[in-house]
């Protein structure tokens, strides 16, 4: 076999895998074989067969012996109205029954959370063009050029997905003005702030335990991740008028400690220190000069996050959500916030902080000079 395989077998890592996922058996190896036509060419799009004819024989067995009928054909609608295809990436066959397997397990659910779990959908973001997107200033910067936003998702999860062309009366008729003309439920500048929204919006890096046909490093399942030096973090208009955001908290008004209130959540990172839900310089992971925020073990919250048992050993959940209020102690009086804390060797947690707003621009700002 002239490609070879290379695998990397070492210590073991902390893998999430996907909703309802099926354990791994432990006695089986990790590949699975394929009848193909080329064993020169691993991988190669001629060494299937006609691969997609396989897929849509498996796809089409499943559905029709399937004891949900009627979710089934709920979810082949959903996957018509949304309509994200094979288009991108059709020979990677886990990418796509990853996506259809949104439907299925919302066929009865809200049409809300299907909408935000596909936009965050890395095949959502290639089929409409945010996939690593960047934001008018970074382009500004890095090129010294005005690029302006992709605008077809910004304006496709308005006409097809959400509130359409024209805005209806209950009934489903249009809506009219006083001269008898429809009425548009968006314009131009609806779309310019919708894009604003998806720059910055990347991939995550591929994890084990996933199908690649052709050995990439990012991920085309798992949700895209925000890079915020890409992101636009300007205020973005609403189509109801306002601004998006203006039902949330000030940052600022967040109570003190935060962070030890009840409600507050953490999330298991595993022996890497670099967040998953905030920004930090990429280059701080695995530099001993960048000091990590150690709770010590009579911290109540070391004992939330550890959990030990009787002889000490830390049980760690992959979510912990405070049930209570708890006290600070020693250093973590004396800060503001979290982002990332280590709780034993190696063993980190990150702070989910509740969604809220920080304020680009102040009523009554003054411009300050130095030098």
């Amino acid at each position: 076999v002239k490609n070879k395989i290379h695998t990397s077998r070492g210590s073991g890592v902390l893998v999430c895998g996907s909703p309802n996922e099926v354990a791994s058996d432990p006695l089986e190896d990790d590949y699975f074989d394929v009848v193909h036509q080329d064993s020169d060419c691993v991988g190669c799009l001629d060494a299937y067969g006609d691969y997609f004819a396989q897929k849509q024989s498996v796809w089409t067995m499943t559905l029709l012996g399937a004891e949900d009928q009627l979710c089934q054909k709920m979810a082949w609608a959903l996957y018509e109205l949304i309509n994200t295809g094979t288009a991108t990436n059709p020979h990677n066959t886990e990418s796509n029954l990853y996506v259809y397997d949104t439907y299925t397990r919302n066929c009865f659910g809200n049409y809300f959370d299907i909408m935000k779990e596909m936009m965050f959908s890395p095949k959502m973001a290639e089929q409409f063009n945010f996939a690593m997107s960047s934001s008018q200033r970074f382009q500004f910067v890095l090129k010294n050029t005005t690029i302006y936003p992709d605008e077809n998702y910004a304006r496709e999860i308005m006409q097809l997905y959400t509130i359409g062309l024209h805005q209806l009366n209950d009934d489903g008729t249009p809506k009219r003005d006083e001269h008898g003309r429809v009425i548009r439920t968006y314009n131009n500048e609806d779309i310019l702030s919708n894009a604003r929204i998806f720059t910055g919006w990347d991939y995550t890096a591929r994890r084990g335990n996933s199908e690649v046909l052709f050995r990439s490093h990012k991920s085309r399942m798992e949700p895209m991740r925000l890079r915020v030096n890409k992101h636009d973090f300007f205020p973005k208009s609403s189509v109801a008028g306002g601004w998006i955001g203006d039902r949330y908290p000030l940052c600022v008004d967040l109570p003190k400690h935060h962070f030890l209130k009840i409600g507050a959540k953490f999330r298991l990172l595993g022996g890497g220190s670099q967040p998953r839900f905030h920004y930090n310089n990429p280059m701080w992971e695995g530099d001993e000069g960048i000091r990590r925020f150690a709770l010590e073990k009579d911290s109540a919250l070391y004992q939330k996050l550890c959990n030990p048992t009787s002889s000490g050993e830390c049980q760690y959940a992959n979510t912990v959500t405070l049930d209570a209020n708890i006290p600070c102690y020693g250093k973590e009086c004396r800060i503001d916030t979290l982002i990332v804390v280590q709780v034993g060797p190696g063993t980190f947690y990150e702070y989910i902080r509740k969604a809220c707003v920080q304020l680009s621009f102040y009523n009554g700002a003054k411009k300050v000079f130095t030098g």
